[in-house]
């Protein structure tokens, strides 16, 4: 009975050994794919609430980029359709310094102009010089002012440019936010079924110690020499 009890527990303790080597092997696998599931993806490793508001907080921060360049492109095309419909003798804000003192010079010289008309007759070469004048200031602030319009329009298309990129930057971050949602959830399951195995991985180890250690405490020095033998005759009772 001894022996056959000794040797089924040999054979448990070999059973629970060849069972952890086996779940060694799972845990090295489990573990590899983990870690190169991680370098794959580029993940950074923080818990999912933590990389939900770095994100969260990295679209916020666009999304206010975002209100501001829409404001900017609002104004500047407003700015815009304002003076294309203003009119060549409006005083808009399109006048700029060089515009008024443009304007300045034509007023001097429409009133020489017409001072001089009353005393002489157009053919005359100061009223003909002074009409050349004329013609060439107005075509001059006229000149300006489509470069003021010029401006504008590259000032619009720039803002809008910037607002449209910023659009599909923020899609993007969201995009992007969705699949490492993704890519994290899968690492999570990774990392438990890796965690999992290492815990019944000594779980196991731990069992066959104990099973090892019983088996040495049950072991004695102290053998059986000799059985005892069947009585031929009863010890009791004594009727001499």
């Amino acid at each position: 009975m001894k022996r056959e009890r000794q040797d089924s527990i040999q054979a448990n303790v070999q059973l629970l050994q060849s069972q952890a080597t086996g779940l060694k092997a799972r845990v090295t696998q489990a573990e590899n794919e983990l870690n190169n599931f991680a370098a794959q993806n580029k993940l950074l490793l923080v818990r999912n609430n933590e990389s939900s508001s770095l994100n969260n907080r990295h679209i916020e921060s666009l999304t206010q980029m975002l209100a501001d360049a829409t404001g900017r492109r609002v104004k500047s095309e407003s700015a815009l359709t304002h003076a294309k419909k203003s009119r060549e003798a409006d005083g808009s804000f399109l006048d700029t310094e060089i515009v008024n003192n443009l304007r300045a010079s034509l007023k001097t010289a429409e009133t020489e102009y017409a001072t001089l008309g009353s005393q002489v007759t157009a053919a005359y070469p100061s009223m003909r010089e002074l009409h050349a004048k004329i013609i060439s200031l107005k075509k001059a602030i006229q000149d300006e002012r489509s470069q003021g319009i010029h401006t504008l329009q590259r000032q619009f298309e720039a803002d809008l440019e910037t607002e449209t990129q910023l659009r599909e930057q923020i899609n993007q971050e969201k995009v992007h936010a969705q699949d490492v949602s993704r890519q994290l959830i899968q690492y999570d399951v990774l990392s438990k079924e890796a965690s999992s195995l290492r815990d019944l991985y000594q779980a196991v180890l731990k069992q066959a110690k104990e099973i090892e250690m019983s088996a040495a405490v049950a072991t004695s020095n102290v053998f059986v020499v000799d059985y005892a033998g069947v009585p031929t005759y009863p010890s009791a009772p004594k009727t001499s």
